[in-house]
């Protein structure tokens, strides 16, 4: 029965790649997803495509395996919806009715998102596959395929601790950006319950175990002799330098299988694996792609990447990404990209005018080595091939401009490319696309031509019947095949005027015509498109073979050049748009940066109120301690000088009035919590084990960024643990900025006499009068004021009873005042400061009032000065109200060898 066929094959492909995974099967013209109410997957299919759910029989209520729910899509339109499922991280498994026995169905074809070659609305469609196994220590070999431009790239992860090892995993994750990930064991537990941790919703995840035969050598060897089209003497391994990566050769085997499982036709041809190479790029750790927001993780917030991502080709794109993620380590590349940009710093509009005429030119040279390219697309390859011609005259390459004259003489004289324009699709072609010509396909175009003219005449006959010219349309569909038809009205002319021709309404004003004549002429036509069409195409990707592998020598060095000067143009429009200045990058061995007006990249781009405060770094030796209230700007000075670095060190100009830098090659982050890849650990587990990579691997080339660090445990160990921290990067070297709310810090003897620390706040003014708090946002010298959250809290609550509560408890707790000297001025003279209880031996601070000595009721000869501070003293109510009831007599103040003294008595 075939809805228990659909069922058991629903059940397995789940079982094999996960619940999110949805089989269409093909029945007629639709593929068709059922569901009960107990399994299937027509209830999601419908909510994700916005299709109306039917039961298989309407009239019976009750829904069962006999009677499910059911969606569909046309076979015609499939590809679409496909992609929108995929999209939405689904995997889909195809199965076609088979063409000799329509009752017969197999497995066509099964797309997920990382093999799915049409899903293109990312710059990246790349699939992964992590391999872990256990010896002594947990290694792990990694491989990342893009099918849409056949790249592949390998790295394994063998030495240091297991939580560096996880944490450079979760890099290269976020490095490469899979959208699909593979996570390979030996049913190791171990292994598995690492791979959970960095399992995330955004992606889609297999937990695969690996089949034995996938660690062979010889297996190994056939699988890369099939993918890479390997031809030399020696064996694949080694012609593809992957002998020394056991690891990575099972991670690349099980992804090389699983890609041909899902697309065989799109998985062959690859390049050669890459190495992740590490050596010659600052190393950004501890998720500090996210948490300084050089990338975003598809939200709304803007990135690094948005705010400077000024490229006009994919392949640009891609190359800024990569970039950023990996910045440059040596100083002769970046100061080689500096030279590009001054000699280009003129020609952006030329650039640009000429780069936004490249299409994704590597895409389609992957589709020419798979033969997937439509004749229309060489159009588009012709363009940008003159388009970076047009460069070359900007920027001029010789071999380049060699190796792309050739290409483009040779297209030229190739393929008939007028000819090629008209067709979107190789199955709709009916001329000899290629200049060279074959006999037998000549034979059969001037064959259909002919019929053609015989078919076009029938409707000349028909279109002086009715009077009007061009009143008769040839068309081809599937459901009607080729035939002529006319308006509603028309038809009724011509039947009154002939009775030799068959009239049939087709509704929506519409009439099909026919008779022998047209039929066999029709007849005749689809006779000869039925071996027309397939010689054509068989012509066509012929030539296309033997071109592409005449040319494909040429092709890494144009997307390198064209790549290059994208982001180049890119790196001028930014500088100029934004009023960056060029870095002077300097050579040294013990890094370092100093930078003047420092400004935000992301926020100054923001619509604020207020115009950005830029401030000064000095990272020459030790680092900084920074405090401030929350909303400051604490962590945005932090994330300032990390985004600053590798702005510099991608070669771009900076957001600041001066920077000196010698370059950085790790630069670690803590600054947020929120993102992790110790899942399900506390946040004080997370951040002692980022600490522990820190600690074993900061040196004199490092930088450390972070923010309210160890706020997951009490202030006593706090204290010790930041201290030491501090200590320990300030011995090796390493450069940091902390902010932090931990004010005895300072105090703490490990620290006290360090003069490679600079203690620093970010600045904020308090008006208790109005009770307004001013974020000034200027980085000052010192710790500033350490009491301040309270205050913050009466601006916002706006409640003086709960105020004057909570700043009786903070004076209880604290035993001390938060100002040597208030800085609330009288309201009766701005000389006096309302400080504290003018009686000796109360200190009091809380519901203090001025009180004049000489009551203003009794100045009636006008003697005293009122106001003057001789007539002012401050009491606390306490006093204040002992004064009005007689019990306290105050006199005045009496100037003593031990400064002024106020007189007064109890009575």
């Amino acid at each position: 029965m075939l809805l228990e066929f659909y069922f058991e094959q629903q059940r397995y492909y789940e079982n094999l790649y996960g619940s999110n995974t949805i089989v269409l099967l093909m029945k007629g013209s639709f593929y068709e997803v059922y569901s009960t109410k107990d399994e299937g997957k027509a209830v999601e299919v419908a909510n994700v495509l916005n299709f109306q759910l039917a039961k298989a029989n309407k009239k019976i209520e009750e829904v069962s395996i006999t009677n499910p729910y059911m969606a569909g899509v046309p076979v015609c339109s499939a590809q679409k919806h496909i992609g929108t499922l995929v999209e939405n991280m689904y995997t889909v498994v195809l199965i076609d009715q088979n063409e000799k026995n329509v009752s017969q169905r197999d497995v066509a074809k099964i797309y997920s998102p990382g093999t799915y070659v049409e899903f293109n609305k990312t710059t990246t469609n790349s699939i992964c596959c992590i391999y872990g196994e256990y010896t002594d220590s947990v290694i792990f070999g990694i491989s990342v395929i893009d099918l849409t431009i056949g790249s592949c790239i390998i790295n394994e992860i063998t030495n240091g601790i297991t939580s560096k090892k996880m944490e450079e995993l979760y890099r290269l994750i976020e490095i490469y950006n899979p959208i699909e990930i593979i996570c390979a064991h030996d049913n190791d537990e171990r292994v598995k319950g690492l791979f959970e941790i960095i399992i995330n919703n955004d992606k889609k995840y297999h937990n695969i175990q690996v089949q034995k035969v996938y660690k062979k050598v010889n297996y190994q060897n056939e699988i890369f002799k099939k993918m890479f089209n390997t031809k030399t003497m020696i064996s694949p391994i080694e012609e593809l330098d992957l002998e020394y990566y056991h690891i990575a050769r099972i991670s690349l085997t099980n992804l090389l299988c699983f890609c041909f499982d899902h697309c065989s036709d799109n998985s062959k041809l690859l390049k050669t694996p890459k190495y992740h190479q590490d050596n010659d790029c600052l190393v950004l750790h501890n998720n500090s792609l996210y948490q300084l927001g050089v990338l975003s993780r598809g939200t709304s917030e803007k990135s690094l990447f948005d705010i400077v991502n000024h490229t006009s080709t994919q392949l640009g794109k891609r190359l800024l990404k990569m970039q950023l993620v990996k910045p440059f380590g040596k100083c002769e590349d970046i100061k080689e990209v500096h030279e590009k940009i001054e000699i280009l710093w003129d020609k952006t509009n030329d650039l640009e005018l000429n780069l936004e005429q490249i299409c994704d030119i590597e895409k389609l040279h992957r589709k020419l080595s798979l033969l997937h390219i439509q004749p229309n697309e060489l159009i588009s390859l012709l363009t940008s091939y003159e388009a970076i011609n047009n460069l070359l005259n900007l920027y001029y390459i010789k071999d380049i401009y060699d190796n792309l004259n050739q290409l483009k003489e040779s297209i030229e004289s190739t393929f008939s490319l007028e000819k090629c324009s008209k067709y979107q699709n190789i199955n709709d072609a009916r001329d000899n696309l290629c200049n060279e010509t074959s006999e037998n396909l000549m034979m059969l175009i001037a064959k259909y031509n002919e019929s053609k003219i015989k078919l076009e005449d029938e409707c000349n006959v028909l279109e002086n019947i009715i009077g009007v010219k061009d009143s008769i349309k040839i068309e081809s569909n599937t459901k009607y095949g080729i035939h002529l038809y006319t308006t509603i009205t028309r038809s009724k002319t011509i039947q009154k005027k002939s009775k030799k021709y068959q009239i049939t309404n087709d509704g929506a004003n519409k009439a099909r015509i026919c008779n022998d004549t047209i039929n066999n002429v029709i007849h005749k036509i689809i006779q000869i498109e039925t071996d027309l069409n397939p010689l054509i195409t068989k012509v066509f990707y012929e030539t296309i073979e033997i071109w592409y592998d005449k040319h494909k020598c040429f092709f890494d060095s144009i997307y390198e050049y064209v790549a290059d000067i994208d982001v180049i143009k890119s790196k001028i429009m930014t500088a100029k748009r934004f009023g960056y200045i060029k870095p002077n990058v300097i050579e040294g061995d013990v890094s370092y940066t100093n930078m003047k007006k420092l400004r935000h990249p992301i926020i100054e781009r923001l619509d604020t109120c207020t115009n950005y405060v830029a401030n000064d770094v000095e990272l020459i030796d030790g680092g900084i301690l920074l405090y401030g209230v929350n909303g400051a700007g604490k962590s945005c000075y932090s994330k300032a000088i990390g985004l600053a670095i590798v702005l510099a060190q991608s070669g771009h100009y900076v957001p600041a009035d001066s920077m000196d830098i010698v370059l950085f090659n790790r630069l670690y982050t803590r600054i947020s919590d929120t993102d992790n890849i110790y899942k399900g650990h506390s946040s004080f587990t997370v951040e002692m084990n980022e600490l522990k990579s820190i600690i074993h691997y900061c040196d004199k080339n490092s930088i450390v960024l972070g923010d309210e660090v160890c706020k997951g445990t009490e202030d006593i160990s706090a204290l010790a643990i930041v201290a030491s921290t501090i200590k320990w990067l300030i011995i090796n070297n390493s450069k940091f900025v902390f902010a932090t709310h931990l004010n005895k810090l300072p105090e703490v003897s490990l620290l006290k006499k360090e003069n490679k620390l600079q203690i620093k706040h970010v600045a904020v003014t308090c008006d208790d009068s109005k009770d307004i708090i001013t974020y000034t946002r200027e980085i000052k010298n010192g710790l500033g004021e350490t009491l301040y959250g309270l205050e913050i809290a009466k601006t916002l609550i706006k409640n003086k009873d709960f105020a004057t509560m909570a700043e009786k408890c903070r004076n209880e707790v604290t035993k001390k005042r938060s100002k040597i000297v208030s800085t609330k001025q009288s309201k009766y003279n701005s000389q006096k400061f309302v400080d504290k209880c003018s009686i000796p031996g109360c200190d009091s601070i809380d519901s203090l009032e001025e009180h004049h000595i000489v009551f203003q009721s009794k100045n009636d000869n006008k003697k005293t000065n009122m106001h003057g501070t001789g007539n002012l003293c401050t009491l606390c109510k306490k006093h204040h109200n002992e004064v009005h009831n007689g019990s306290l007599i105050i006199k005045g103040w009496l100037q003593t060898t031990s400064g002024k003294q106020l007189e007064h008595n109890w009575v």
